[in-house]
């Protein structure tokens, strides 16, 4: 696996309020031009929704409730959905348009300072718990637990091979928000620390995503390459649990959501995060690790802001990322 020390670069989690592929690329190679990320865009559509963006094939067995936040299994009809999807191709472009885009993008040079390239992916155990069998939610149905996770690492490595091609380090994240409410989760984090580990024979450094705060002694079983979560809120609990320095001292690497996903940037005290950041960096034992090793980003996706809000976004990470850099130039 190459060498990729980030020392606090920019990265977005994936989702991004934009409709037009093109135009989403070109501001990703605008606010993210040392660790690009191809972009979400649910806005574009149910196709390009959480679940429905990687599981396109599946659809024709599912009934949605009003909001979209689950899905019943027509009829129940589990063998006959994950047959349809052990024989689905790769999602195609009405489906993934923002990495098709970010793909064509790289070859046309969009990234002349790129160091890495990230992609993303719902997380299977998430996608799980949106499907429902029988009043149920899926992690519950062995078969459709297996069959999901093994539809997702066929499009997680596909993903992977993509972005290998162009001679840079591979970020991978699972997106995986609703693993924090599950109520038995062992089963759930031994899967998915497998799931990472035969993600990781690409070469590529795989992490997880999640907005809501894990327990951080997950973190030693999930053993992800980086974690990424919302640091405006949980950097103190972070900073302070035996676990998590566990995970950073063994060579794990953060991901420091410190940018909340809202509209007035100027009301929630980023200077007071960074003075925040830097003393548990200066106190801590592997601090050269962590300052080479993290990325900054929002607290979550972009999906539900504006364009406007977004790049106000990615700009207060970008002046967090030189501050940083400022007081650690020889990180």
């Amino acid at each position: 696996m190459p060498r990729f020390d980030p020392g606090f670069s920019v990265t977005g989690i994936g989702s991004l309020p934009h409709t037009d592929p093109e135009d989403a690329v070109s501001f990703v190679a605008e606010c993210c031009p040392e660790v690009p990320f191809w972009p979400q865009l649910p806005g574009r559509g149910n196709e390009e929704g959480f679940l429905s963006q990687f599981l396109p094939d599946a659809l024709s067995f599912l009934t949605p409730s009003t909001d979209n936040t689950s899905y019943q299994i027509v009829g129940s009809d589990v063998p006959a959905m994950l047959s349809r999807l052990r024989n689905a191709p790769i999602p195609g472009e009405s489906s993934m348009s923002g990495f098709y885009s970010f793909l064509r993008g790289v070859l046309r040079g969009d990234f002349p300072e790129a160091r890495a390239v990230k992609g993303q992916i719902s997380g299977p155990v998430t996608l799980l718990r949106m499907l429902q069998v029988e009043g149920e939610n899926g992690t519950s149905a062995e078969d459709l637990f297996e069959g999901i996770f093994e539809h997702i690492e066929k499009i997680s490595r596909w993903q992977i091979e993509q972005l290998s091609q162009f001679g840079l380090p591979v970020l991978f994240s699972l997106d995986e928000p609703a693993l924090a409410f599950d109520d038995n989760p062992r089963p759930k984090l031994e899967r998915l620390n497998q799931f990472m580990e035969r993600l990781r024979s690409l070469d590529a450094r795989i992490g997880m995503h999640s907005c809501a705060q894990i327990p951080w002694d997950w973190l030693l079983e999930l053993r992800p390459d980086f974690f990424s979560f919302n640091a405006h809120q949980g950097l103190d609990s972070f900073s302070r649990s035996r676990e998590a320095n566990r995970f950073l001292s063994g060579g794990g690497s953060a991901c420091l959501g410190l940018v909340p996903t809202q509209e007035r940037l100027d009301e929630v005290g980023l200077e007071e995060q960074v003075k925040k950041l830097e003393a548990w960096i200066r106190s801590h034992e592997h601090r050269e690790h962590l300052g080479r090793s993290s990325l900054i980003t929002a607290t979550c996706g972009l999906a539900s802001s504006t364009p406007s809000a977004a790049r106000h976004s990615f700009q207060a990470a970008t002046r967090i990322s030189e501050e940083l850099r400022n007081r650690f130039p020889v990180l």
